[in-house]
């Protein structure tokens, strides 16, 4: 990305931010907002912030068999995993996932290309399971739904239809042809070809582990950990919702994700995602609102919780080792 659209994009998305706050500000019962949080049930918040937990121990699981290089660590690779998500979840404009290609190349030495092919993985694995249950969502509340969130959705099934018509086409035509290529360092447009080989190089080594299977599963139970954490953090803030409005509201905050210019610690797009998807069940504009405000609350402090803890236990490891 060029660094004006970098910059224009930074822009929108503190504008964004202000507009959210804003809104917020204005739109809320801070008096409500008060009693909710006063009175957290403190046993569901405890569970949700374990499965919040396990949710990235799986994601872990996963990344190791995504990333091309094998015989990485667990546990070096579960605190970059964690930093990755505290960093993607708090920086703007999407500018977080780079933070798991350069934690990746500074911690474990992986390269930028091998990296990237095991994120881009990871989010179409990730991707593909929402695009799958999506359709489903938007046919039973067709007719409730906003234009653009319909039109978002629209896109991000496309886009998802579009990625595996092109990891077919890759898996089928380079099956047989898994090496590297060598190229002219010195020359730009054989780096750009090198880095575009050696990236369906990697997509090939992890077609060819055959572990499709328990790739599935993996995907599953994470968005399963997922849905149980949003719906465990409601719980705590003493709401009776079922699981199954709040995996409905979960899929359709996935399409808001398209938007380039989200905010700093993803404010503004969990709030008007959870009051549009709230509303679908008859929910009024303030307890919606005071649900989502307080469950953001909650989940950006279960993002430091776990980045912090990582970010601590690995320094100690460091030291440790240099001892």
């Amino acid at each position: 990305m060029k660094p004006n659209k970098r910059i224009i994009l930074w822009i929108l998305s503190v504008l964004f931010s202000v507009a959210a706050i804003a809104y917020i500000i204005l739109s809320i019962d801070w008096e409500m907002l008060r009693t909710t949080i006063s009175q957290l049930h403190w046993e569901w918040l405890s569970l949700a912030l374990l499965v919040y937990a396990l949710n990235y121990a799986l994601r872990t699981l996963r990344f190791q068999i995504v990333i091309p290089p094998e015989g990485i660590s667990f546990f070096q690779l579960l605190a970059v995993t964690s930093l990755h998500g505290m960093f993607n979840y708090l920086l703007p404009a999407k500018s977080g996932e780079i933070s798991y290609v350069v934690l990746l190349k500074r911690r474990l030495g992986v390269s930028l290309v091998d990296s990237s092919t095991s994120l881009l993985a990871a989010r179409y694995l990730d991707f593909a399971a929402i695009g799958i249950i999506l359709p489903f969502v938007l046919i039973a509340y067709l007719d409730s739904l906003p234009l653009w969130l319909i039109y978002a959705s629209l896109v991000f099934c496309g886009l998802i239809l579009v990625a595996s018509v092109g990891l077919y086409w890759i898996f089928k035509r380079r099956r047989n042809n898994s090496h590297k290529v060598q190229s002219d360092r010195t020359n730009w447009v054989s780096r750009i070809r090198k880095a575009w080989m050696d990236f369906q190089h990697g997509m090939i080594i992890i077609y060819q582990r055959r572990q499709h299977i328990r790739l599935l599963f993996l995907t599953a139970g994470i968005w399963l950990c997922t849905f149980l954490t949003f719906y465990l953090i409601v719980l705590s803030l003493d709401y009776q919702l079922s699981f199954f409005q709040i995996v409905v509201v979960s899929i359709i905050m996935i399409p808001m994700t398209l938007l380039p210019f989200q905010g700093f610690a993803n404010l503004g797009t969990h709030e008007i995602g959870w009051v549009v998807a709230f509303s679908l069940f008859g929910q009024p504009e303030d307890v919606a609102l005071n649900i989502a405000f307080s469950s953001h609350i909650v989940l950006l402090l279960f993002v430091l919780v776990l980045g912090t803890g990582s970010f601590l236990i690995t320094a100690y490891m460091n030291r440790s080792r240099i001892r």
